[in-house]
Formats: structure tokens, C-alpha cells, sequence
């Protein structure tokens, strides 16, 4: 995200295969934080040359009454910028596709629908994974002849993948065990 969201109020159709992942994220408005801490950093040196023109003038001068309306107004735009900082960051669940992301604010659902969307959201891509395209949809690829070890290998990818879904809670542990029984005797799911 950049640190910058855009909001836009479009209808657009976005492609199974095109999305790449799904997590939760922040939006931290890091501007507001700079322009707090700027302006209390600069409360403070005006202060403290505001008390040193008054020390060495044995009284208020013209310099040290300046240099406390400056204090003020940074004073002032700290306790503005903080608040705002906080107020403006946001939780956002984000869909991450090849080509951006799309972030939705989390404060108008709860954590299981969130986990239940991410959930079905897998089940659909691996529904619609390579192997169940059409043919006459996706080009003809010849793949090489694999060896057992080819195999071995592609099994352990399946069941590391799997493990890694059940790990984030998007599979249950049935449904894990159901898919390692199949990979493992080489029937395709």
C-alpha cells in the first residue's frame, strides 16, 4: 500500500487467477506522525531560545515574546497532528493481486467472516487451479516425463502447501489429513 490508499467507488471484476494473496494490514499516516514530532521538537528549541533572550535581557524582549508565540503554535500543532495520527490509521484486510492490491477497511467485519472469505477464497483458486482449466482455454504445454523423484519432490510441495493452510487456519485439520492421504497415494485431487 505504499502508506497511501485510494478510494474508489468503481465495479470492476477481478479474476481468480490474478489474486496472490490475502493478510491482514496497517495504514499508518506517517506524514501526520513526522509533522507532530517536527513541531515538538521545534516547541521545544524555540522555547528554550525564548527562556535563554528573557535570561540574558534580565526581562521579556521582543525575541523572547516571539520565540513563546512560536513555542505555542507548535505546542498547538503537536496536540493536533498526534491525535490525528492516531485516529487516522487503519486495520485493513487486503487482496493482493498481480497487478496492486484492494484493501478494505476490517472495522465493518468480524475476524471469522474475514477467515471464512479467505477460506473460501482458497478452496475457489485451487478449484480453479491449472490442472481444471479447459483445454481450450489454456494453451497445450508439454510437460517432461518425471521421474519418482520428480514426483517425491511435487508431493512434498503439496503437502508443505497444505500444511502452510491449515497452519493460517484457512483448511481444517480433516481437511488437511484428507489431502495428504490422496497426495501420498498419488491420486489426483
Amino acid at each position: 500500500m505504499n502508506g497511501r490508499m485510494k478510494t474508489s467507488f468503481e465495479e470492476r471484476t477481478v479474476d481468480l487467477k490474478d489474486v496472490t494473496g490475502t493478510g491482514y494490514s496497517r495504514s499508518n499516516p506517517l506524514y501526520l506522525l513526522i509533522i507532530g514530532i517536527t513541531a515538538f521538537v521545534l516547541f521545544l528549541i524555540t522555547l528554550f531560545i525564548a527562556i535563554v533572550a528573557a535570561d540574558a535581557a534580565q526581562g521579556f524582549t521582543a525575541l523572547a515574546n516571539i520565540c513563546f508565540v512560536a513555542a505555542v503554535v507548535f505546542l498547538i500543532a503537536y496536540d493536533v497532528a498526534l491525535p490525528m495520527y492516531i485516529l487516522n490509521r487503519q486495520n485493513v484486510f487486503e487482496i493482493s493481486l498481480a497487478g496492486g492490491c484492494i484493501a478494505v477497511g476490517i472495522n465493518l467485519y468480524n475476524k471469522s467472516e474475514i477467515d471464512e472469505f479467505q477460506k473460501q477464497l482458497r478452496r475457489a483458486k485451487d478449484a480453479v487451479g491449472p490442472a481444471n482449466i479447459p483445454a481450450s482455454q489454456s494453451p497445450e504445454v508439454r510437460q517432461p516425463r518425471s521421474s519418482g523423484n520428480d514426483q517425491r519432490f511435487g508431493a512434498a510441495d503439496e503437502l508443505k502447501k497444505y500444511a502452510e493452510l491449515l497452519h493460517q487456519k484457512l483448511i481444517t485439520q480433516e481437511e488437511y489429513e484428507t489431502a495428504k492421504r490422496k497426495i501420498l497415494s498419488g491420486e489426483e485431487s
